[in-house]
């Protein structure tokens, strides 16, 4: 008359299920495990003393007299540990206490499915506690698809018979994480957020039970680069940028945080992927900036990075007087061209051509405005470029003390005395060669140490400046063209990008890559890391994106062929 029901019991404590029946005769009992009779099992009442992990699994029990047999519906025997948090079953399908929670693809009517999907359970003592509980799970396929079946989790922050918020979140297998896929593109979905009671103390698990089921969509906005922290002097102009996939309903908006702490507040008027500003303060100094992007799915918000407001050396070139090389026919008349991206030209000057070169300094003005900067000439009667070369000028604001760098350009006089001019007294330059370990030229006594060694372009240099300091570094050179092509060695090489841009290195700059190399940047005073794990699934985190002038580290399982090409801009 009464069937045994699904239960939940602690391990190591004594449990008991029972079977009512009537019957005008003798009956006998017998218990079944997963289908296999358990000996010596023969009573109305089944029970553990104490119960083990092994005694889970799916029961039943068969009851026969003179007339016939009869076997109850299968009931399952969930074993959890008692500790010192709340518990809660992540059990998405378990119709004993009304927990129907499916999964669905985004037509609404599709059940999603493993192994395409994952799906973790977060729970905290709050909404804003919310925090992944135990390991991830694949979704379940064929007849038990759209649910879940991930056994006791535990609230660490929440005692038992305590109230908890939970949420269910599933993204594709793809991604490491609900956060990854989210950041990325990939498809997500969550549930509403359910407040329960923690089980625990002797009590049951908590269940999912009134959790409605949900649809599997695209994360919201994804960001592509991250802005990164800034270093510049009282008084110059500032900038961030964040990459972001825009789409026609993708709205951003900049926050900033105080120094010091405090909460987030928007930026009046920043709601573009860039933000500037004329001038900065010292009391702008240690400020957080961040930017948030907010479509239909949901928001994403970017890393904070700092803005360092500090007091800067001069070093490098100072002066922005450079030489163009003009070709065989320029002029008579010719019109000095400027950019800053080495897209958009403009003409700043008309001149002569008076013989094979010619001379001009930059605008002190302009020094200031752009960071990178382009010149070339052009014949204002054919309208031809006039300049065998383009000469540039690239101003690194660096983090004081050590910093990995690489030269972006073809200096004039590529020896470490010119291309560093200006540096202070004990200022290091290390090189490294993966045969030969690491080569040291410092600056002592008002000269360099080896002061006829090279820099050369796309190669990556830790540069040690004295405590306090932020180097305002300006390298000048002709702007490489053609082939840039360059061996890796395997194992760890110091890189860098031998032009002056700056983008992923594989897909941007088509850096070669065998499963588990490795990227590595040193930013600042500390390390990130990145793992290329196949072509199939990608970086480990975010691709790595090297800055403008930023040497990276390289690990590669055997040597490959760099190839790189770039040719004469518009």
């Amino acid at each position: 008359t009464e069937s045994p029901e699904a239960g939940i019991f602690p391990v190591g404590f004594a449990a008991r299920v029972e079977v009512v029946v009537e019957s005008s005769e003798p009956v006998a009992y017998e218990w079944l495990k997963d289908g296999e009779v358990i000996p010596a099992a023969g009573a109305a009442a089944l029970t553990w003393d104490p119960l083990l992990w092994e005694d889970a699994g799916t029961y039943q029990v068969r009851v026969s007299n003179r007339v016939g047999v009869v076997t109850s519906p299968p009931f399952e025997l969930t074993v959890f540990e008692l500790v010192s948090g709340g518990t809660i079953l992540f059990e998405t399908r378990y119709s004993p206490f009304g927990v129907d929670v499916p999964v669905f693809l985004e037509d609404g009517v599709t059940l999603a499915s493993g192994p395409g999907f994952l799906a973790q359970l977060y729970g905290g003592a709050t909404e804003a506690a919310l925090a992944a509980l135990g390991a991830p799970v694949t979704l379940l396929s064929g007849t038990r698809a759209g649910y879940v079946s991930g056994g006791v989790r535990f609230l660490e922050d929440v005692p038992p018979r305590g109230t908890a918020a939970v949420q269910m979140r599933v993204w594709e297998t793809m991604y490491a994480s609900f956060e990854e896929a989210k950041a990325w593109g990939g498809r997500i979905g969550m549930s509403a957020i359910l407040e329960v009671q923690a089980g625990g103390w002797g009590d049951p698990p908590a269940v999912l039970a009134g959790m409605p089921g949900f649809m599997i969509h695209p994360s919201g906005p994804v960001i592509i680069e991250q802005p990164y922290e800034t270093w510049i002097g009282v008084g110059e102009p500032v900038g961030f940028r964040c990459g972001v996939e825009l789409t026609p309903d993708v709205q951003l908006q900049w926050q900033f945080q105080p120094a010091g702490g405090g909460d987030w507040q928007d930026v009046p008027g920043a709601t573009a992927a860039t933000l500037q500003w004329p001038s900065s303060t010292l009391e702008q100094n240690e400020t957080l900036y961040r930017l948030i992007a907010t479509d239909q799915w949901g928001s994403t918000v970017s890393d904070a990075v700092a803005l360092n407001v500090v007091p800067l050396v001069a070093m490098g070139d100072q002066e922005g007087v450079f030489v163009l090389r003009l070709l065989a026919g320029a002029g008579p008349e010719l019109s000095i061209e400027f950019s800053s991206d080495l897209e958009d030209w403009v003409s700043i000057a008309r001149t002569e051509a008076t013989g094979t070169a010619l001379e001009f300094q930059e605008n002190p003005e302009t020094r200031v405005a752009f960071r990178r900067r382009f010149y070339r000439a052009r014949s204002v009667g054919t309208g031809e470029v006039a300049s065998e070369n383009i000469v540039g000028f690239i101003r690194l604001v660096l983090p004081p003390d050590l910093n990995l760098i690489t030269v972006p350009l073809l200096p004039a006089d590529p020896r470490v005395p010119a291309v560093f001019a200006g540096v202070p007294e004990g200022t290091v330059l290390y090189e490294y060669d993966p045969e030969a370990g690491y080569s040291i030229n410092s600056r002592e006594f008002d000269e360099w140490f080896d002061p006829g060694q090279r820099v050369e372009p796309g190669r990556g240099y830790y540069l040690l400046t004295p405590t306090g300091f932020a180097p305002d570094l300006t390298l000048a050179g002709d702007l490489p063209r053609g082939d840039l092509s360059c061996t890796l060695p395997a194992g760890w090489s110091i890189q860098g990008l031998p032009l002056p841009f700056e983008g992923v290195v594989d897909e941007d700059f088509f850096l070669p890559l065998d499963p588990l190399d490795m990227v590595a940047f040193w930013r600042p005073a500390t390390w990130s890391l990145n793992v290329f794990v196949n072509w199939g699934i990608g970086w480990e985190g975010n691709p790595p994106t090297a800055h403008l002038g930023e040497g990276f580290w390289v690990y590669r399982s055997s040597p490959a062929e760099w190839h790189l090409r770039y040719d004469d801009p518009p």
